[in-house]
């Protein structure tokens, strides 16, 4: 359990402060006071990375050239201190560090929480792009399950130099050159699909939430050699892949009279929301139960955007997971009912 949160130089906090903790953090604020920097900065903490942009230098506080995040962590009655440090110069020094010895990221990584976000955009996972679903699957896996991580790494790398490929090959030139990397994207497209499949069976199978029945849909855009070759002439046209788990379609799905049908076709406004909230529920047991670890829930502003139904089951389901959680309002608070540790914020 994180029992208190020191950070330096992140975002709007450009001084050096502590927060205290509870198993129920609440951040109060109003906007713009930082709320949603305080819950990345958990999320750096945990997984050395931020949620909001891939660039770390986002993450420096003004005119900083340095930032770190600092956590005191208590687990079976041991206390262990954690610590993210980032440089900014001609490149950026990044160093991990666990009870003051420093440590790979892939050690650090693997001794922290694992973390489930809730934001208001996650609405979009039912109604938005294939690309935000696929997006949503793979940084679960990514975060959950090393082979998968590594055979996705494999398979951007493969697919970059296959694309840039594809742009200079003229009259079938390159063919050699082609067939290894089709080779080398078999390979990882084959655990890629796997893996997913694995997953979207665990969600399938806790179908179950609130009286209703809930699925996600799965239809794989398998690599092989054969379609390589059926398909290269577009390829070399276009100069792309035109086909590979970068273009699998996931779909939620909800049963209406023993038949499965498309939440964002069929779903009203509070269903569409009830199954983002089956998602995340069932984001926490998988973590659980693949890791054999209690996850960290962060809670960005879903209040907001969350009738008083939604708002009960969403705290109903936090009561079992530390969890912190941002609001600009306090009425939310007469759903809670256990104990809060309080974080005020000001401009």
């Amino acid at each position: 359990m994180l029992k208190a949160i020191t950070v330096t130089h992140f975002r709007n906090i450009s001084g050096f402060k502590t927060y205290v903790c509870g198993f129920c953090t609440l951040i109060h604020g109003p906007n713009a006071s930082g709320k949603t920097n305080l819950l990345e900065a958990i999320y750096v903490l945990n997984y050395a990375h931020g949620f909001r942009s891939s660039d770390a230098r986002d993450l420096f506080s003004y005119e900083a050239d340095d930032f770190s995040v600092t956590g005191k962590v208590h687990n079976d009655g041991n206390e262990q201190q954690y610590k993210v440090y980032i440089k900014n110069g001609t490149s950026l020094e990044k160093a991990y560090f666990i009870n003051g010895t420093k440590r790979t990221l892939k050690e650090f990584q693997s001794r922290t929480s694992p973390i489930v976000l809730f934001q208001p955009s996650d609405l979009l996972l039912v109604t938005g792009t294939p690309s935000i679903r696929r997006n949503y699957i793979d940084t679960l896996l990514i975060h959950s399950d090393p082979e998968y991580k590594q055979a996705k790494n494999n398979y951007d790398h493969g697919l970059y130099k296959r694309n840039k490929l594809l742009l200079h090959i003229r009259n079938g030139n390159f063919a050699e050159v082609i067939d290894f990397w089709d080779t080398f994207l078999e390979a990882n497209a084959t655990i890629i699909h796997a893996k997913r499949a694995a997953i979207v069976e665990y969600f399938n199978t806790h179908a179950k939430f609130e009286g209703m029945n809930f699925n996600i849909g799965f239809e794989q855009n398998a690599y092989t050699k054969k379609r390589s070759l059926e398909l290269r002439a577009t390829d070399i046209r276009v100069g792309r892949t035109s086909f590979g788990p970068q273009l699998d379609e996931f779909t939620f799905l909800k049963k209406y009279e023993n038949i499965f049908r498309k939440l964002s076709s069929y779903g009203s406004r509070s269903e569409q929301r009830l199954g983002v909230l089956w998602l995340k529920r069932t984001e926490l047991l998988y973590l659980v139960d693949t890791l054999s670890v209690s996850p960290i829930l962060l809670l960005d502003d879903v209040f907001s955007e969350l009738d008083d139904e939604n708002s009960k089951r969403i705290v109903t389901i936090a009561r079992d997971y530390q969890t912190f959680m941002t609001t600009a309002h306090l009425n939310m608070l007469k759903h809670i009912s256990y104990p809060l540790t309080k974080i005020e914020l000001d401009k």
